[in-house]
């Protein structure tokens, strides 16, 4: 095994995931670059590409290698909603404790070309 590192180019690691799958690992990185990319600009917060590149020996000159791809994308702030609690521990919108007032819309008054209110 070679130290060296002359020898060995410094785009290995690209030629690499190029060609793990004949390309399609790649082709998913870039999509789910995209995806993460679109996230992070709609919800304002970071994101994560994650690539795992499993190794495990192939006999006594090869290694198999096993890609994933995982994503931390951002989530929305979930907001509070405030609610009051009545004497029976029920939730409710409406302070239990306050009288409800029975309001009726008004009609609005109709205007004359001149636009001014019109009097009964």
């Amino acid at each position: 095994m070679s130290t060296n590192t002359e020898e060995a180019p410094a785009n290995s690691f690209i030629k690499t995931l190029a060609e793990l799958r004949k390309g399609a690992v790649l082709n998913q990185l870039s999509e789910t670059l995209a995806e993460v990319n679109r996230a992070v600009m709609e919800h304002r917060k970071g994101g994560e590409v994650i690539i795992k590149l499993k190794l495990t020996p192939s006999g006594e000159e090869m290694i198999n290698v096993k890609a994933s791809i995982s994503t931390k994308l951002p989530v929305a702030e979930s907001k509070d909603t405030a609610f009051f609690v009545d004497d029976d521990g029920n939730l409710s919108r409406n302070n239990p404790n306050q009288s409800e007032f029975n309001l009726k819309a008004l009609e609005s008054p109709t205007l004359n070309k001149e636009h001014k209110v019109k009097t009964a």
